[in-house]
């Protein structure tokens, strides 16, 4: 079951867009936008999605 989202409506703007340039989603995790770019890319046999999980491991040194 798909939730809808108000990025979806944006998302369908960058696809229908002819000067569309390559997509990169930035934001809080957990969200579903990972979720929101994979039902773009079923519902559009033209979009080819490719994905992945960027995340940043901080590291400090102990005193």
């Amino acid at each position: 079951m798909y939730i809808e989202r108000s990025i979806d409506s944006l998302l369908l703007e960058w696809k229908n867009s002819d000067r569309r340039k390559p997509l990169l989603l930035r934001g809080a995790r957990q969200v579903g936008k990972s979720w929101a770019v994979e039902h773009l890319g079923r519902k559009s046999a033209e979009l080819w999605i490719i994905g992945s999980t960027f995340f940043v491991v901080s590291l400090y040194k102990r005193s």
